[in-house]
């Protein structure tokens, strides 16, 4: 693949950039829709995932959206041909796997009960409350790296040299939701949230109704 256009002085875009900016759009639309659909696939859905279905129409178009803006602002003030700083793409990588864990961790709400997450399925060494830390961090990190993406299309140069290396900030970003897992695993039982406390409290919520 050749490298993007890319003004002077600036490295040219590694080809991971490239492909993630110029799929920017459907992951804006694939990423949520694919952790819904992934909740559908597992037996671990529950009522949560029949109200965010039901909503679709409504959360699917303003999480895509959201995403797209650092798109619209750095495309408005560099112009189509000069690619985004590593910054933008990574923080974009970050927010979407971001959303996908969350996916991964969030627990399923029953009449009566929870039942685990996917994550938890998968990596029993978690406990519930390593899925509680990682489905609150997955949150967190979700929210800042759409908030960096924003920030960085906006107030970065768009003339600032480049380094040659911007694929390795994005591939970090590719890791980040796994590390969360990893971290989570390795903290203390003594420090971790209380187990599945959201969940918990929806399902003495619907069992009331």
């Amino acid at each position: 693949m050749n490298a993007a256009p890319h003004t002077r002085g600036h490295a040219p875009a590694s080809t991971l950039e490239q492909v993630i900016w110029q799929l920017w759009v459907w992951l804006a639309w694939l990423v949520p829709v694919s952790a819904l659909v992934l909740r559908f696939l597992t037996p671990q859905a529950g009522w949560e995932t029949l109200i965010l279905a039901v909503a679709v129409p409504v959360w699917v178009p303003i999480v895509a959206v959201l995403i797209m803006v650092p798109r619209w602002i750095w495309r408005s003030r560099a112009g189509r041909e000069v690619e985004p700083p590593a910054l933008v793409t990574a923080a974009g990588v970050a927010h979407w796997g971001g959303l996908l864990m969350i996916s991964f961790a969030m627990r399923g709400t029953g009449d009566t009960s929870s039942n685990s997450s996917i994550l938890l399925d998968t990596v029993p060494a978690l406990g519930e409350g390593g899925e509680t830390l990682v489905l609150i961090a997955a949150t967190l990190l979700s929210g800042a790296a759409l908030l960096t993406a924003i920030a960085a299309a906006k107030f970065m140069r768009v003339d600032r040299a480049r380094g040659p290396r911007g694929w390795v900030s994005v591939t970090v970003a590719l890791l980040l939701p796994w590390l969360l897992v990893a971290g989570a695993v390795l903290v203390p039982d003594q420090v971790l949230p209380e187990s599945s406390w959201a969940a918990d409290r929806a399902t003495a919520g619907l069992a009331r109704l």
